[in-house]
């Protein structure tokens, strides 16, 4: 079972900043049911991650209202980002470590809803989308092409 509160290296302030929201002036404040998405995707997955990485996680993207999702390039309508289930990290000011070794970290150890290896080259993703719910997870592995304004997915092959 998932804690009530939040990890101590994942405040809940983290998944909610977004200069975009900022900029155009909306609101970005997740319903219960999706701030409770978030705290099951923090313990499960972020702090388990930042455990074995030994080191700072940020989280480049994280919730996402509808509202603020529509005004998101390249966004999907059915993004996780929006029901709080999904985030997008890189290694943290100071990591010792690639988003290459935190994507073939959780792939391996564990549970996921979706990862995606987004952009970058063969050998490190710019940054690693991974999401996570409760039950049904369907263990999906993907990788980006396109571009960001126009993404498209293709399974992630070693």
């Amino acid at each position: 079972m998932t804690p009530s509160g939040w990890p101590p290296h994942f405040p809940r302030a983290d998944f909610l900043v977004s200069a975009r929201a900022a900029s155009l002036g909306l609101p970005n404040v997740p319903t219960d049911v999706h701030e409770a998405s978030l705290r099951m995707l923090a313990w499960e997955v972020l702090q388990p991650l930042r455990d074995a990485m030994g080191g700072p996680i940020k989280i480049s993207s994280g919730y996402r209202s509808p509202v603020l999702n529509a005004k998101t390039p390249g966004s999907s309508t059915t993004s996780q980002h929006s029901t709080g289930q999904a985030v997008d990290i890189v290694p943290g000011n100071g990591a010792t470590f690639t988003s290459a070794a935190m994507f073939h970290f959780i792939r391996a150890n564990l549970p996921f809803d979706q990862m995606i290896w987004e952009y970058g080259d063969k050998k490190n993703p710019r940054w690693v989308h991974v999401s996570y719910r409760g039950t049904g997870r369907r263990g999906m592995v993907l990788r980006t092409t396109g571009t960001p304004e126009k993404p498209s997915y293709a399974p992630w092959v070693p």
